[in-house]
């Protein structure tokens, strides 16, 4: 028996020719250290977690005081993050949960500064979705605008950039109000 005599111009067709760790190195750098932290297994979010984070982005405050007040296990959900980095005071800051946000900053004393993967704050999230009641209680606990996010944009910027011109003046007005910080360089609104 006589067998063909093999093509020198055949290829065979694995998939993707890198190795699995060339190409994860090559994913890892092109998106961040995010995908390496997932495919490493570092981001892992617990269902308590997953339940806060949801109550939270819903405004479901008897949800969120069921959650957090188990005796010892309750605060150490406060901070908990979704796979973006986001903590319940950014869920309910960018769907604005006005109530919510001043349960979990004035109850549980959840960080308003606290930075997401892209490095916006809750008070960047909600100057982005325009919620001017939102942005004014952030303001009131403390939160500071001139934080910058990972492109270089602090709340105002932001603000400029999805034309939120509202939010400039809300935090303008409020940083005229505090005595020993002088106001932030507010840029001029573009000619329409």
């Amino acid at each position: 028996m006589q067998t063909a005599a093999p093509n020198p111009n055949f290829k065979p067709v694995m998939g993707n020719s890198l190795k699995p760790i060339k190409r994860f190195k090559l994913i890892a750098s092109s998106f961040g250290s995010m995908v390496e932290d997932i495919f490493k297994g570092r981001i892992f979010v617990s269902k308590k977690s997953r339940e806060l984070l949801k109550a939270a982005e819903e405004g479901n405050n008897s949800k969120i005081e069921s959650l957090l007040s188990e005796k010892g296990k309750g605060r150490a959900y406060i901070e908990a993050r979704d796979p973006y980095g986001r903590t319940p005071l950014m869920k309910a800051a960018f769907n604005g949960h006005i109530k919510t946000v001043r349960l979990l900053w004035e109850k549980y004393n959840a960080n308003p500064d606290a930075k997401d993967w892209d490095g916006q704050t809750a008070l960047i999230r909600a100057v982005i979705f325009g919620h001017g009641k939102v942005v004014t209680e952030l303001l009131n606990c403390g939160t500071d605008p001139r934080i910058k996010d990972r492109t270089g944009g602090d709340a105002i910027k932001n603000a400029m950039k999805f034309g939120q011109f509202q939010m400039i003046n809300i935090i303008k007005n409020h940083h005229a109000t505090l005595k020993d910080q002088p106001p932030p360089k507010i840029p001029q609104r573009p000619a329409a």
